[in-house]
């Protein structure tokens, strides 16, 4: 047709209402389109040139939009584009124009839209039809150059995009693998998780299936991942890895790349077997360094390459980048077969653990026959952590032995460097990214005060030194810790008399469950979802400090037995709270007395009131009370050396010299060594002083150390210990006297009984029952 041809939009009536022939191929509906009858109105009455002309000129609308559905189905062009076009009927003008009929815009549609003729068509005018167009750019068919052109330009634009991204991409995972190498992990997953958004942002790039590229960037970060400790998003990212990996190992001739093909799905899978081993699930690690070794093997062995050859063995067909391809290949069979060393002995711990946890003695047993078994299943735990430090059921499982164990400060700690480590999670799971759904704290902002590398070691520090967190520190800690081991760090607190850190923890914790407003109306019923033991604990936490500050005041002021009964109500605070406790349970709650072992919770706080308790029977002269109220201190922390010192005195009180001279030995011995540790460096020079360090260190008693002794003290005591031997060997010398005086008496009477009785026999004045007397 004329029109399909590329006519100017004015052309001759009979050009512009010629039909084209309909199109050989499958395409629009090409037959012309109804159009709504409307009448024309002229200015006093309708003659008929004026309808014959409205008449042409409908056809001439039917045929223009007939040819241009033909041009839009040529061009594939969406129909829903619109046109405009200009059609000359050549007739005498309608009202309004001289000499030439209004021009038509056409718009191209079904007929019932805006843009159509039908939706448009103005009823009462004579010869024209005005249709508006859409909110679509006009595209005119009569120069399909300009489109083709136009065309041209948007996949040139598309192009340079695509290049632009790329440049994108490489250049973050430079930065990230850069970063990656100076330590910064956090950084360096933030690059590569840009890197992925950046790359995902082009449909090109990230066609599913065989993107390798993206592979290579969720494996980079997924070796970060592990670097940082969050095993499972590098488990998940080795996932996403390899389902954009192809395997290639079964064909005939594999293409060696170093980070395509089988070497890069095999050392995907070592790190995602790496992943699980850290995380605790040996099975699923042992499959995935299975499949490594496996697909590596096969690789090699179709490209006809030795696996167990040397690392500078190669075919001299192979270029340099199939070279680097089997140095890969070889690697991840080196490291598959290595950690199968790892996964023996992480599945022997796990084994020995569920052995022992099915032995444990009943906790009707006692402290004194579990504490044997618990600690050797707490070394036992300590080994399975080493090599699978991300497995959540064992920092659980060592958080409960611990309280169980009643050695609250140890759990503290643990807890403690458990939150430091998961501090570097700051900033990896970002809103937004693909990481957002794994975060194991979802909304906790980024710590201000805590620090990952709290707990290491200074050049020059002194290794065993216990480290605690500040107030703000614990706060920060409190909202990492996982669900289950939460309220046993909160209650070591303040078991641990580390009230302001106790005080800041549980503040923060109602600040975060509650949104910070805690007078809202549902405040408290946030609370009971999120922390349904926060009000009980709570709770412990005003009533401690309430009866052991008037206890206090009732000591200052002399009145001892007020204040030992405080003391004692104090204690029996946590007798009922959790019966997995050693010594916890009914017994303890049923029990009126706080010295016995069922009421043994454990922690400097108990440690403390015992030894406080200790202190007012001493001054009531109950000397034999103090010494069980020490022993119970003791008990808890075995190098508490103020009780030692008070159960030395009272045993001397007591007249057991043997004893309290046992235990000022201890106490001087334990002081003694403290300082030349610390001083000279020189060791314990008895087994029994190391016996006692291994026994103070193993009780975590960090609150009254040997090495806080001061000098003044130390003479006090050695004088005090002078006077204990002097009146010990005056009391010996007494004894010895006495006995003495005892033993001569009894034989100046057995010399006068003889003196009588050989006087009587020489007279004969004794008869035979007097002689059975005499006998």
């Amino acid at each position: 047709a004329p029109f399909a041809a590329g006519m100017p939009p004015q052309q001759p009536a009979a050009a512009a209402t010629a039909t084209p022939a309909a199109p050989a191929t499958a395409g629009p509906d090409l037959s012309p389109m109804n159009v709504s009858d409307g009448s024309v109105d002229g200015d006093d009455a309708a003659d008929t040139s004026a309808a014959d002309t409205s008449m042409e000129g409908l056809a001439a609308i039917r045929n223009a939009e007939a040819v241009a559905a033909a041009a839009a189905f040529e061009q594939n062009v969406d129909p829903n584009l619109r046109a405009s076009f200009s059609v000359d009927l050549n007739r005498s003008p309608s009202k309004g124009a001289k000499g030439k009929a209004k021009p038509f815009n056409i718009g191209i549609g079904d007929g019932t839209r805006p843009g159509s003729p039908r939706g448009r068509m103005r009823k009462g005018k004579a010869g024209a039809a005005s249709i508006a167009t859409n909110n679509t750019a006009p595209l005119p068919f009569s120069n399909f150059a300009a489109q083709r052109q136009q065309e041209a330009a948007l996949q040139a634009q598309r192009q340079q995009q695509e290049e632009m991204r790329a440049k994108a991409v490489s250049a973050l995972r430079d930065e990230g693998k850069a970063l990656y190498m100076a330590g910064r992990y956090v950084d360096s997953i933030r690059r590569y998780t840009r890197a992925i958004q950046v790359h995902a942002g082009d449909n090109s790039m990230s066609q599913p299936g065989g993107n390798e590229l993206l592979a290579v960037l969720y494996g980079n970060r997924a070796a970060a991942l592990v670097m940082v400790g969050a095993y499972r998003a590098a488990e998940a990212d080795c996932r996403r890895a390899l389902e954009k990996v192809g395997d290639d190992s079964s064909l005939p001739a594999p293409v060696l790349r170093p980070e395509g093909g089988a070497a890069l799905r095999s050392k995907l899978l070592c790190r995602q077997g790496r992943a699980l081993l850290k995380e605790g699930m040996d099975d699923a690690a042992d499959r995935a360094f299975f499949a490594a070794s496996n697909v590596a093997r096969k690789t090699l062995l179709r490209a006809g390459v030795d696996s167990a050859g040397a690392g500078n063995d190669y075919p001299p067909h192979l270029d340099e980048s199939a070279r680097q391809a089997v140095q890969v290949l070889r690697q991840s069979i080196a490291d598959a077969t290595l950690t199968k060393c790892d996964l023996k002995r992480s599945r022997e711990a796990t084994a020995t653990i569920v052995e022992c946890a099915r032995a444990a003695p009943p906790p009707s047993a006692g402290a004194a026959a579990r504490l044997p078994h618990c600690r050797k299943l707490l070394l036992h735990i300590d080994a399975a952590l080493a090599l699978a430090p991300g497995a959540l059921r064992l920092q659980e499982q060592k958080a409960s032995l611990l309280a169980s164990m009643g050695r609250w400060a140890a759990l503290g700690q643990h807890c403690e460097r458990l939150a430091c480590e998961y501090v570097k999670f700051d900033g990896v799971f970002a809103e937004g990214s693909d990481l957002a759904s794994m975060d194991p704290y979802p909304g906790v902002p980024p710590a201000k005060h805590l620090r990952s590398d709290f707990f290491d070691t200074a050049e020059g520090e002194n290794p065993a030194a216990e480290k605690m967190l500040n107030t703000k520190e614990a706060a920060e800690a409190a909202l990492r810790l996982p669900p289950m081991i939460l309220p046993m760090y909160v209650r070591s607190l303040r078991l641990e008399e580390r009230y302001g850190e106790a005080h800041k923890t549980l503040s923060a914790l109602e600040h975060f469950a509650t949104g910070g407003n805690l007078k809202h109306p549902r405040a408290p019923a946030l609370l009971r979802q999120r922390y349904p033991w926060l009000r009980a604990e709570r709770d412990r936490l005003t009533k401690t400090g309430t009866i052991k500050e008037r206890g206090d005041e009732q000591f200052r002021s002399r009145e001892y037995s007020s204040a030992a009964a405080q003391y004692a109500r104090c204690l029996l605070i946590d007798a009922d709270s959790d019966p997995n406790v050693m010594g916890g349970g009914p017994r303890a709650s049923n029990s009126s007395d706080p010295t016995g072992e069922g009421s043994n919770v454990g922690g400097r706080l108990h440690a403390v009131l015992h030894c406080n308790r200790a202190a007012c029977f001493m001054a009531l002269n109950r000397h034999g009370d103090a010494s069980k109220e020490c022993t119970a201190a003791l008990r808890i922390h075995p190098g508490y050396i103020k009780a030692m010192l008070r159960r030395a005195r009272c045993y001397a009180r007591l007249d057991r010299r043997e004893e309290s001279a046992t235990e000022y030995a201890r106490w001087i011995q334990l002081v003694e060594d403290a300082r030349n540790r610390a001083n000279r460096g020189v060791p314990s020079a008895s087994a029994s002083a190391t016996a006692s360090a291994t026994a103070a260190s193993e009780s975590g008693c960090n609150f009254d150390r040997a090495s806080d002794v001061t000098d003044d003290d130390l003479g006090k005591v050695k004088s005090e210990i002078s006077e204990f031997r002097r009146q010990a060997a005056e009391a010996t010398r007494a004894e010895e006297e006495a006995k003495a005086r005892a033993k001569s008496s009894r034989q100046s009477f057995y010399d006068k009984f003889n003196d009588v009785q050989n006087q009587r026999s020489g007279a004969g004045g004794f008869r035979r029952g007097s002689e059975r007397y005499g006998a």
